[in-house]
């Protein structure tokens, strides 16, 4: 009996690598090794589903902000835009951008604001990717250690503020942590079901699901893979071989068929069918160069809160790696040990980019994607047994635990949440890996529980997230009502927004210009100032977004300086939660002003006013190249007008006119027609004696038909200024090209 009692524990413990470890489950393996089809045990019923499903509801009815993409941020608000316009701006004004490539969170954000209210869609969205998350997260957890286990430990994952903050704005990360997750319960089924081909061409999918919303997540498609293989293997066998084939074949399956999809969809939207080309074109091209938004040194780390809980749980997972190997079986504990593991290679993953000139740990919108493996990695160092305790002691346990971490979200900003915000996240961070580290080596004790709760509740009180008491709706309100008042006249033609980032409000006035991809669509962000004066052209609009009752007319006067006008300026106002701005319409038009024509003294040509009947363009004989070193000169003079080519290096000089001389003070612009036949280049003017820049005008790269593109300059009497072309193609390298038809000008005195 003694040898059969030990034959029977051997077996049940076998099973429990992959079957439910809730006590049920464990329950019902006993004396069989599995649990019979027929008769469940009447407690197999799990309610926590009803508390998953309340959670979101719970949290918005607290503190709704973290439903709301704060005003201020650019790249949240992109894919706001794309949401709305998703076929216009692929197929028209934003073509060939990567931000369009991310279809698996651009088509569901498209698809609910198509055929919702503003307010409605924005719930339905993120909620749907909020239940998503979670549900995978609980599912993992039960399986790995049961189901009071995985309630805590998804209360604990589906509060966390920096989890809200990155499931509740418009950026992708939020949806990158959610197919991550759902990959993974999805291998997890896959691992035990017998439709596994199944489950794992949706795990397939999933995972490159999450890829398709950031490229940099390809470093976490492999712990998927890894996740099966452990699942279904416990040594080196041909069941290894044949695990690897099941990959291969239903894994990859679900990746091409997503792939394809997309890319039908893809060739609908905008005529190409390969959607992820400009992602890794961006690539490419940034990975070519030093990142210009990473800071360097250690300046920056005093004040990265987000890397508080992932440092502590970094260090205490080391520890309960080791101590895994020194104490604990490893066939009983293989989802802790994956968990801990998956943890470390990602966080590893992270601080591998960062010392090779990354800046994931720079921004808190890229730590974020450590955020599902940590907490899977927390859910094993808190795990408890389920079988000391009656059901109603573990109710209570995950209703306090509910309560104090809900609390923390609703918690308005005061005396109590000032006085542990000024500890700073490097003592509240400490804490928690204290808290963590006691119930590792002291697992069984349910003090050491408390401890690594209060420890993670600590640090609930770190930003991101804002005050209850200061509503975000508003803002948010406002920030869609503005850029769709906006939309009618991008669909007119080009159209640019201008604003002071010094009036009140300017972080809603940049939000509203990022839903039309900001650095494409401003004129400036210092108004009055121009910061583009490309963009400052007849037959454009530009679209003034200010509070102040005196802006519009300081606007005529700067458009009046550029030779444009608008006859009747359109106002729209737009206000919600008691604050109001105005959105001013200038449809432009050119004012001629007088033209200008030129005199030559000897090397350089005087600004004249053109007499009645003279030529307006100015000779092409005025034309200048570069004398390269070998001797052969980069321009031909054809019927059809002058080709030039560039050298290779950036902003080499293809041609230049003048020096040119102004007669009299004035504003001057300069229109230029040309025909770019490779690479870009640039139009602009500098000081006679090349030792200052005096503006330029924007131009695209890519090559097209017969082009005008317009230069405005102030200059004094006497100023001199010399016209140049340059090469532009810096971030593809390689010559530029370009045929110069004409160039003329004219002048407001």
């Amino acid at each position: 009996m003694k040898r059969a009692k030990r034959q029977l524990n051997t077996t049940t413990r076998a099973v429990d690598n992959t079957a439910p470890q809730d006590s049920t489950a464990r329950a019902a393996v006993q004396g069989r090794g599995i649990a019979p089809m027929d008769t469940p045990p009447p407690d197999t019923r799990d309610r926590s589903k009803w508390v998953l499903l309340l959670l979101p509801v719970l949290l918005a009815a607290l503190n709704s902000n973290w439903m709301y993409s704060p005003a201020g941020y650019i790249d949240a608000w992109v894919y706001t835009g794309y949401f709305h316009h998703l076929i216009a701006f692929k197929s028209a004004l934003f073509p060939d951008l990567y931000y369009g490539s991310r279809l698996p969170w651009l088509l569901p954000g498209y698809l609910a604001y198509r055929f919702l209210s503003l307010y409605i869609a924005n719930y339905v969205l993120h909620f749907t990717f909020y239940y998503a998350a979670t549900f995978s997260f609980y599912y993992l957890l039960k399986r790995g250690f049961g189901r009071w286990n995985a309630l805590i430990g998804t209360i604990l994952f589906g509060t966390y503020p920096a989890f809200l903050a990155a499931i509740g704005w418009d950026y992708v990360d939020g949806a990158g942590i959610t197919y991550n997750l759902l990959s993974l319960a999805f291998i997890a089924r896959a691992a035990e079901s017998r439709r596994r081909p199944l489950w794992l061409a949706l795990a397939g999918a999933a995972g490159f699901a999450m890829v398709y919303t950031n490229l940099f997540l390809a470093a976490y498609l492999p712990f998927p893979v890894a996740f099966f293989l452990v699942l279904t293997n416990r040594r080196i066998s041909r069941q290894l071989f044949k695990s690897m084939v099941e990959l291969l074949v239903w894994f990859g399956g679900g990746a091409a068929l997503l792939t394809v999809l997309l890319g039908a969809i893809n060739y609908f939207l905008d005529g190409h069918f390969w959607f992820y080309a400009p992602s890794i074109k961006t690539f490419f091209s940034l990975s070519s160069k030093p990142n210009q938004w990473r800071i360097e040194g250690l300046s920056w780390v005093s004040k990265a809160y987000w890397l508080g809980i992932p440092a502590a749980v970094a260090t205490v997972s080391v520890v309960s790696a080791i101590r895994s190997y020194w104490s604990e079986p490893a066939p009983d504990r293989v989802y802790k040990r994956f968990f801990t593991f998956q943890y470390l290679a990602a966080a590893g993953v992270m601080v591998a980019w960062h010392f090779t000139g990354g800046v994931g740990l720079q921004l808190s919108y890229y730590t974020s994607y450590l955020i599902p493996s940590m907490f899977l990695a927390i859910g094993g160092m808190i795990a408890f047994p389920e079988d000391e305790w009656q059901p109603q002691v573990y109710w209570g346990l995950a209703a306090g635990t509910l309560g104090m971490f809900a609390f923390s979200i609703w918690l308005p900003s005061g005396p109590a949440t000032a006085l542990i915000r000024n500890a700073g996240f490097g003592t509240m961070a400490a804490v928690t890996a204290f808290g963590l580290m006691i119930r590792v080596f002291f697992f069984r004790s349910w003090q050491t529980l408390i401890a690594a709760l209060l420890g993670l509740f600590l640090y609930q009180f770190v930003p991101p997230l804002q005050s209850s008491s200061l509503p975000t709706r508003y803002a948010w309100e406002r920030i869609m009502k503005g850029a769709e008042a906006a939309w009618p006249y991008f669909q007119k033609g080009p159209a640019f927004f201008w604003y002071d980032a010094k009036e009140q409000y300017n972080g809603e006035f940049t939000s509203i210009a990022s839903n039309y991809l900001w650095g494409f669509s401003y004129i400036g962000y210092k108004f009055p100032e121009v910061s583009v004066p490309d963009h400052l052209r007849p037959d454009t609009t530009a679209i003034l977004v200010s509070k102040s009752d005196r802006a519009v007319q300081r606007a005529d006067l700067v458009l009046r300086n550029y030779h444009l006008l608008s006859d009747s300026p359109k106002n729209t106002t737009v206000s919600a939660g008691g604050v109001s701005y105005n959105l001013t319409f200038f449809e432009l038009e050119g004012v001629t002003g007088e033209s200008i024509a030129l005199e030559q003294h000897g090397k350089s040509y005087d600004l004249v006013s053109a007499k009645p009947g003279e030529a307006a363009e100015f000779p092409s004989s005025g034309w200048v190249s570069e004398v390269y070193p070998d001797g052969r000169p980069r321009m031909e003079r054809r019927p059809g007008g002058i080709f030039v080519t560039t050298a290779e290096r950036p902003y080499a000089y293809g041609s230049w006119y003048g020096p040119l001389v102004a007669k009299r003070s004035g504003t001057y612009r300069f229109v230029l027609k040309f025909k770019l036949l490779s690479g870009a280049i640039r139009w602009g003017g500098m000081t006679a004696d090349s030792s200052r820049d005096l503006g330029h005008g924007g131009l695209a790269s890519g090559t097209s038909d017969t082009q005008i593109a317009s230069y405005t300059v102030k200059l004094d009497a006497g100023e001199e200024i010399v016209l140049v072309i340059a090469n532009d193609s810096h971030g593809e390298g390689g010559p530029a090209a370009y045929q110069i038809q004409s160039v003329r000008a004219s002048a407001m005195f």
